[in-house]
């Protein structure tokens, strides 16, 4: 890759990770992972939540690692 790659990436990602909430409500999450069917059942919700967001938001721009 080069540089001018890297920062069209960093650009994308610094505007799409700005549309994550910074504060979020544990109840409201887990009902949204829930109403995804996505790991709403673990302790961890706050980490799927994060990659819930992710996929969202960078996914159509993003390749996204397995589990």
């Amino acid at each position: 890759m080069t540089a001018l790659s890297y920062r069209r990436d960093a650009r994308i990602a610094q505007f799409a990770l700005a549309r994550i909430p910074k504060s979020w409500d544990g109840k409201k999450c887990v009902l949204q992972l829930k109403a995804a069917n996505f790991n709403w059942r673990q302790m961890e919700w706050w980490a799927f939540y994060f990659e819930l967001l992710c996929q969202r938001n960078l996914g159509a721009e993003f390749t996204m690692p397995g589990d």
